[in-house]
């Protein structure tokens, strides 16, 4: 054999035995993905039943595996929960799909029809086409949310496109002047179902909220963890808000707490556009007397200013108490109760 011959000969050796060694990596691999995939089926079934050992009700229907091979898919047919007090949600197929190499980042996506039931309520039956949740978890569990909505109705109410991300500031119980979640909002296109109680048009084009908790939130009843928050002095700081619902439009920021009823409180200062025909609206569905309306007018037209773009601007305290929304001294309307059980 020549010498040609013979590093033929080898180099077909060297790549027999490298295509060799793809094949057993990659079925080793395979039988890894398959073992993690089992090992997740068992520790969903071990979640489902330790949730019941205290009261949760967790279904998820038939659960399909695939994602091969940088990902792990759990496609759950039929999810639903129910809590300890009977509220419960049920909804369409949901995929939660897991990155090998990125566990702490699951992402889930759940389109369709969803339905929530709160007890001694009707069901409220929410379609949505596009529905997409990215999680981030550590040591102390989960630390962050985004949510994405989009295309989505409840009855008669459309809703073009939602945005929500929640963060966790502190872990673990903290004093009521330490932030321990962070929220941000972005709401584009509400369209709300014709009411003659509405304060303004169908459409809420836009609403943004900065804001983050001040305090620790424990478990348990809604009603009896909401308690122990506001006694220890909990607040929610509103670093930004703007809503634009013509014909008002809204900036400001404020302090958000609960009275003695657990009813929302409010402080802030805002700046209003809009205001006058905001009032002609109010007044013309009777949420405000004629007489007061033009008392409200009056009085604020001698405060407004004109903003960067000449809009007359009001700059004012807008406030919540007892139920009634004021705008500085002036009582608007008032509040429907919060009911929290």
């Amino acid at each position: 054999m020549s010498d040609s011959q013979r590093r033929s000969v080898s180099r077909r050796s060297v790549r027999f035995l490298f295509l060799g060694l793809l094949v057993l990596l990659a079925g080793g691999y395979g039988l890894w993905w398959r073992h993690l995939t089992e090992t997740l089926r068992a520790d969903l079934d071990h979640w489902v039943t330790e949730r019941a050992a205290v009261g949760w009700k967790i279904s998820t229907g038939s659960v399909a595996v695939s994602g091969f091979p940088l990902h792990v898919v759990l496609t759950l047919s039929a999810p639903g929960v129910e809590d300890p007090s009977g509220n419960a949600w049920q909804g369409p197929a949901l995929a939660v799909v897991i990155p090998l190499f990125d566990p702490q980042h699951p992402h889930l996506e759940a389109p369709g029809e969803h339905v929530v039931a709160i007890k001694g309520r009707e069901p409220i039956h929410i379609s949505i086409q596009g529905a997409s949740a990215d999680l981030a978890a550590d040591g102390h569990g989960l630390n962050d949310l985004s949510l994405e909505l989009a295309a989505g109705s409840v009855g008669s109410a459309r809703l073009g496109r939602l945005s929500l991300q929640v963060r966790r500031l502190a872990a673990g119980p903290v004093a009521h002047d330490v932030p321990s979640w962070g929220l941000r909002l972005s709401l584009d296109d509400l369209g709300l179902p014709d009411d003659p109680r509405l304060l303004f048009g169908p459409l809420i084009s836009s609403v943004r909220l900065e804001a983050h908790l001040q305090g620790s939130v424990a478990g348990g009843p809604v009603e009896q963890a909401l308690t122990a928050w506001r006694d220890d002095g909990g607040t929610v700081e509103i670093e930004r808000l703007s809503v634009d619902w013509k014909p008002l439009a809204l900036s400001g920021a404020g302090t958000l707490a609960l009275d003695r009823d657990l009813q929302p409180m409010l402080a802030s200062n805002c700046d209003i556009r809009g205001l006058f025909e905001a009032i002609d609206a109010l007044s013309r569905s009777g949420v405000v007397r004629p007489q007061d309306a033009g008392m409200v007018k009056l009085i604020f037209g001698l405060m407004m200013k004109p903003d960067k773009n000449g809009a007359k601007t009001l700059s004012v305290p807008l406030t919540i108490q007892n139920r009634v929304l004021s705008v500085g001294p002036v009582k608007l309307f008032e509040l429907p109760v919060l009911a929290w059980r």
